[in-house]
Formats: structure tokens, sequence, C-alpha cells
């Protein structure tokens, strides 16, 4: 079953801006700059350098979350990461005071969804794939990874909790 998984507003901001932001640099370096041969390619090498950097966040992005028997799959552009059920440890639901202190080590802390490699002092380093800061949900596998995971509807927790049990 497929499970949405949809930007709080902070993302929709955050990316908005951000994407008016670099857009803003891009074009503003080509109405303001001479247009001689050097300063030409540098503007080139800046709209360029943008709209990697905006590529590149877009397609580590959470695009939507399915169980089947056997897996979790977090969907993205990119490529799929799967956890198997049969390796979760423990799963719990995280409220706001678990995140508190939350640090962003590599990874989207608003670009897109917020993911990527983070550490937050009650639970130490976590790979996060959320897009949204609420319904957030905390997968332990039994190699001692964390990962969080925020689908819009807390009714994946229920079932992976169950048939991690089984």
């Amino acid at each position: 079953m497929e499970y949405r998984a949809s930007y709080d507003s902070l993302t929709k901001w955050l990316s908005a801006i951000v994407i008016i932001f670099l857009l803003g640099i891009g074009f503003m370096g080509f109405i303001s700059f001479s247009k001689t041969a050097g300063m030409l390619y540098y503007q080139i090498g800046i709209c360029i350098f943008s709209l990697l950097l905006l590529i590149g966040a877009w397609i580590f992005s959470i695009s939507s979350y399915s169980l089947s028997e056997d897996y979790l799959t977090i969907h993205r552009p990119i490529g799929d990461v799967k956890i198997s059920l049969d390796e979760i440890k423990e799963i719990r639901h995280l409220d706001k005071f678990n995140m508190l202190g939350t640090i962003r080590t590599f990874g989207s802390g608003g670009l897109f969804g917020y993911y990527g490699k983070f550490y937050i002092p009650k639970l130490g380093h976590v790979n996060m794939f959320c897009t949204q800061r609420i319904h957030q949900i905390l997968i332990i596998t039994k190699d001692e990874k964390k990962r969080i995971i925020s689908p819009d509807d807390l009714g994946l927790y229920e079932k992976i909790l169950v048939r991690a049990e089984n």
C-alpha cells in the first residue's frame, strides 16, 4: 500500500524561497554584468551551479512510502530505499521533544524535505527520510541503523508494528 509524504508549510516556503533566490541570482547575473567573454562564462557557471544544486536536492527528496509483505520502501526520484521488516528491532512514534537539538550533519534541512544524516542528542546519529516535522516515526534495525520517516498517515506506523512483530 502506498502512503503519501506531503511537504509541511516550512518545507514549501523554504523550497520556494531558495528556488526564487537561485533563479534571481541567475537572472540578475545576465542583466547586470557586462557581456565580455569572461563575464559570460561566469554567468553561465552560476546558472549551471544553481540548476545542479536544485536538481541534486530534488533527486534525493522523498516522494512517498510503501509497505509490502516484506519491505518498507522509501520512494525517491534517484532510487528507492528498502528496509526489511524482518530486520526491524524497534519502532516508535517521535514527538517534538525527541527532536530538540537536531543538527544536520549532511543533508537537507528544508529544501524539498528533511533528509540525509542528522545528529539528535536523544537518539544519536540518524538517517532522516522526512517531508514534514510531524508524524515522525523512528525505525531501528537489528544492525542499529536508525531511520526516521514522516508519512501523512500514521496508520503506516501501526501496520509496520504489526508486520515487524510477526
